[in-house]
């Protein structure tokens, strides 16, 4: 209980840098889920660029899993509706809800994370509350990925946009969250307590926490790439699922054994770190896992080469069959070509670069002027420091003197749990 205490009263408080100088944000402590921010406050300059901050405080009981949903649903409940009404998203949750195979479907898989994952059903539930649309609706958009493989006009329905890229060089994580470019304002900062542990993450509205990054007051943390593998498993585990348990991870092994777990439906790429007790120690694994098992872990450590990630699996062995889009190949040649990195400025120097200018790295008004037709924005980049503990997130190109937005300390276990 002291370590959970510690948590949120000190180690997931906000700092923002503005000339020098840190101001405090409150941290996890309950208080009004959708309270207003006025434009001088520290939280209203990270809202401006990723949403308002949502906070709440939850029980362990299905009720209370269902009601932190409803909150948070109700927090976002326009742009979770703006993300249902766009049309690749309209048309799956059509074919769910009207046609009998798309329904069947569902109901696969609905059945299937019911047994797995109750708790996480019952915050869907209380999103869909929230935002005030039909369950079946909310899980479509949290299975998009898994639900598309089984629709016969899956070229209609599949997501279109790639999502991230990493650069990982010890005992740093560089991060682009990218998406489509009318996700942008969809996407806000929740810090959540429940079942009696933390966590902090980026949240889509409509979605589960968390399908971007976060950590939780274990030290445990990720951020995600997209992968698209052609195979998948009917009925299986969503990707955003296994995500919301990676939250409640309280190791690095017990969140690579979640990562890695059998039974998915398509798959994810995962970039886990975790702080360890001793000041400037932890680990950090670049995870690739998918369908029926398979997965490959590369664990960065103090002199491990750079490694760098986009939207398709590069170590899984045997190779298989997956959707490659020419974003992803561009922005991984691109990477190859430039300099290895020796510090976190040079990771963040590729995440900005744009000189492939029909699909750079780093997307923007700018990049979309210049040529960008990749159809991606990225929402914010963040820079994981495992030796600091510390989480920064940044206002702009990374490589042209980004701003930095707001630093948030990831908590240090005081025990050993590896």
């Amino acid at each position: 209980m002291a370590d959970h205490r510690r948590y949120r009263l000190m180690d997931s408080s906000w700092a923002l840098l503005l000339a020098a100088a840190q101001l405090l944000l409150c941290g996890l402590a309950a208080a009004s889920p959708a309270s207003s921010l006025h434009s001088s406050s520290p939280e209203a300059e990270v809202g401006a660029m990723l949403g308002p901050v949502f906070r709440g405080e939850y029980g362990s009981s299905t009720a209370e899993h269902e009601r932190f949903g409803r909150e948070m649903g109700a927090a976002f409940a326009e742009p979770a509706r703006r993300r249902l009404a766009r049309k690749r998203n309209a048309l799956l949750v059509e074919w769910v809800s009207k046609d009998a195979a798309g329904t069947r479907t569902l109901k696969a898989f609905a059945e299937a994370h019911e047994r797995l994952y109750p708790l996480f059903m019952a915050e869907l539930r209380g999103i869909a509350a929230g935002v005030g649309v039909p369950f079946a609706h909310v899980l479509a958009l949290n299975l998009h990925q898994e639900l598309s493989k089984f629709c016969p006009d899956r070229a209609a329905v599949a997501p279109t946009a790639d999502h991230c890229s990493d650069y990982v060089l010890w005992p740093w994580i560089a991060h682009n969250e990218d998406s489509g470019v009318k996700e942008a304002g969809t996407l806000f900062i929740a810090h959540v307590v429940i079942d009696g542990a933390s966590f902090s993450g980026a949240v889509y509205a409509g979605d589960l926490p968390s399908g971007a990054f976060g950590f939780n007051g274990h030290g445990v943390g990720f951020t995600l790439n997209f992968v698209d593998p052609t195979e998948a498993a009917f009925g299986g585990v969503g990707r955003g699922f296994i995500s919301r348990q990676l939250l409640t991870a309280r190791s690095f092994k017990e969140a690579v054994q979640i990562a890695v777990g059998d039974g998915q439906a398509v798959g994810h790429s995962y970039q886990i770190f975790a702080l360890s007790a001793e000041q400037g120690s932890g680990r950090i694994a670049q995870v690739e896992s998918i369908s029926h098992g398979r997965h490959a872990v590369q664990e960065v450590s103090e002199g491990s080469a750079p490694l760098f990630h986009t939207n398709h699996l590069l170590f899984l062995q045997p190779p298989v069959p997956q959707h490659m889009t020419t974003s992803s190949a561009h922005r991984l040649e691109r990477a190859r070509e430039l300099p290895p990195p020796s510090s976190a400025q040079d990771l963040l120097a590729v995440l900005g670069d744009q000189a492939d200018s029909a699909f750079p790295l780093f997307h923007d008004a700018g990049s979309r002027a210049a040529g960008d037709i990749s159809g991606e924005e990225t929402m914010a980049t963040v820079l994981v420091d495992v030796a600091r503990g510390t989480l920064t997130l940044l206002a702009g190109n990374p490589a042209r003197q980004p701003r930095t937005l707001a630093v948030l300390r990831i908590p240090r276990p005081n025990i050993l749990l590896d």
